[in-house]
């Protein structure tokens, strides 16, 4: 049924895209980054991805490279929480030598990113290992 889902998804693009030609990259930007902010993650996932697909060719310079900006940013790193995807879309899609300065510039957004995420965990971790009782009986109300 792979068939089915390809076809599926070649009909939601042109339900929901129709002609992404005729829609300006600012808004597709705009509708992006208010789908990432309001946590629509599934409809932002199948957005972004088919912007990309369709737009693959120039992505680096849509919106005057805010696309690539809020796409590696907002919505992977984010709202999807998929730093990896994040840093190869950056690196892949920023290649050129003119994209040098803002592929730099949005890896180092990427790893403060990271770091932020895994500075909260070991917080977590942190006040899990300072609280047993409580956390023994949070893990014992989750084995319900």
């Amino acid at each position: 049924s792979a068939t089915s889902g390809a076809d599926s998804d070649k009909r939601y693009l042109r339900r929901v895209f129709g002609s992404f030609k005729s829609i300006p990259d600012e808004v597709v930007v705009l509708w992006l980054a208010l789908l990432a902010r309001k946590g629509e993650r599934e409809t932002l996932r199948r957005s972004s991805d088919a912007f990309v697909k369709l737009n693959s060719d120039r992505l680096a310079d849509v919106s005057g490279g805010a696309f690539a900006q809020v796409y590696a940013f907002d919505v992977l790193c984010e709202a999807l929480g998929e730093p990896g995807r994040a840093r190869e879309f950056a690196e892949g899609t920023l290649s050129g030598k003119g994209d040098a300065v803002a592929r730099e510039a949005l890896l180092a957004r990427i790893e403060e990113h990271e770091a932020s995420v895994a500075a909260e965990e070991d917080d977590a971790e942190r006040r899990v290992a300072e609280e047993p009782e409580a956390a023994q009986a949070e893990a014992a109300g989750e084995e319900d």
